[in-house]
């Protein structure tokens, strides 16, 4: 690419990056400002990951030391390795000085070939502190992950929790001991949680309550990060699937079955492409508990999606399902939390929802249910944890729920019964 043109761009996509506008993230920024090492951010295309970099950016201050490229710009289709010299080169000739130290972001960087061996290079000079985002979780396999071994740090960044939307609303309100005893936060945050609910966390659409635009991403996703990045043939049979997945989110997932309803030749096809949409962050594949690595691997996956607005929508709910709602919402937080949940079938085939597990340790064992309100429910979600506890013996027997009112049944002493805000705020569970 020309110098000039290079130049046009970094000075218009320059006053892009300084955006006072933006909520906080429940991210701490502070150990990626203080290290050398580069700072990779993934996660799902939209989830913010351009609005992680201007808050990075606002953490700086408005200096003049920060290089920014977003490679989603339609002006950049032609950059090629040899570029990322050119541009640089063409970035420092705009300033009146060399800065001491630069700060060089790269946006969706996975979109130019071999950019790795580029970063590589710029990440041994300690002038320079990189971040780099994209939308693949596979983007630091392979060269990089040898060549970086021990000098990235990564966030993984999902759509707006529920916790980050009502730390934005209501604030230091939140810090209060008794707010579960004030019925007005209560009901502030049951306001919160229905919108939640209807609109999921996707920013844009959060905030404009569109929800044509989740649909638009879904597409965009398959197409752009999949189908043309992997060379797929058939997009309709992978189109087809997807929409099928989030149709069924939270349900065991039978490949032999989907392949025969989307027209591919076996069940492997199936998890290729299944395999594939996890990369995008698109959805997640989770296995059923087991001490043996066999029967672990050989386990039915269940399928949650990033996002449970998406879920709803592209899967054509028109009466969405509020337990399966909510057991993908509490999927997706605990993968905000660093947790890698299984769910658990016991002897008697009785089913807990989800399992954490440390080593080889249980901590948690943990049911999703809409309201516990009716006894036949209440007796069956119950005795799934205490099957759990009988056979696992977690640390923690939690039950997640929409019902106020189920918080307060008598005779699950052993039971934490909590309502979704509670349990998504709550920093300590």
């Amino acid at each position: 690419m020309e110098k000039s043109e290079l130049q046009n761009i970094l000075v218009d996509q320059g006053k892009e990056i300084f955006d006072t506008s933006l909520w906080s993230r429940g991210v701490d920024l502070t150990s990626h400002l203080s290290s050398p090492e580069i700072s990779v951010i993934t996660g799902v295309r939209r989830c913010g990951k351009s609005s992680l970099l201007s808050l990075i950016a606002g953490h700086l201050g408005r200096t003049e030391a920060i290089f920014y490229l977003n490679f989603e710009d339609v002006r950049l289709i032609s950059f090629e390795l040899e570029d990322f010299q050119r541009s640089l080169d063409a970035w420092l000739e705009l300033k009146p000085s060399t800065p001491e130290k630069i700060f060089v972001f790269y946006d969706e960087i996975q979109n130019i070939d071999n950019w790795q061996r580029w970063v590589t290079h710029l990440a041994k000079n300690k002038k320079y502190k990189v971040f780099i985002t994209g939308s693949n979780s596979n983007m630091l396999s392979g060269e990089l992950a040898s060549l970086l071994t021990g000098r990235h740090k990564t966030i993984t960044l999902f759509p707006f929790s529920f916790a980050e939307i009502a730390n934005h609303i209501l604030g230091d309100i939140l810090a209060k001991p008794d707010i579960w005893f004030d019925s007005e936060i209560r009901l502030e945050l049951r306001r919160l949680l229905q919108v939640y609910i209807e609109h999921g966390g996707f920013p844009r659409v959060y905030l404009s309550k569109d929800h044509t635009l989740l649909s638009q991403y879904f597409v965009d996703i398959v197409l752009k990060d999949i189908v043309v990045r992997k060379k797929i043939r058939n997009e309709k049979a992978i189109l087809e699937l997807g929409t099928i997945l989030m149709s069924d989110a939270t349900q065991i997932v039978n490949k032999t079955k989907l392949a025969s309803a989307i027209a591919v030749k076996d069940a492997d096809t199936v998890s290729s492409y299944i395999h594939s949409l996890g990369e995008t962050y698109l959805g997640f594949e989770m296995k059923c508990f087991h001490y043996s690595r066999q029967k672990h691997i050989r386990s039915q996956p269940k399928f949650y999606a990033i996002d449970h607005a998406m879920a709803a929508f592209v899967g054509g709910s028109f009466s969405p399902d509020s337990g399966k709602t909510l057991e993908n919402m509490v999927y997706i937080e605990l993968l905000r939390r660093e947790c890698s949940p299984f769910y658990w079938v016991s002897k008697e085939g009785f089913e807990v929802d989800f399992v954490i597990r440390q080593g080889r340790k249980i901590t948690h064992a943990i049911q999703v249910c809409a309201s516990l309100s009716n006894r036949q429910t209440q007796e069956r979600e119950l005795r799934a944890l205490q099957a759990a506890a009988k056979e696992l013996k977690p640390a923690k027997l939690q039950v997640i729920t929409l019902d106020y009112d189920s918080t307060g049944i008598k005779d699950a002493e052993n039971f934490e019964i909590l309502t979704f805000e509670q349990w998504a705020i709550s920093s300590n569970n």
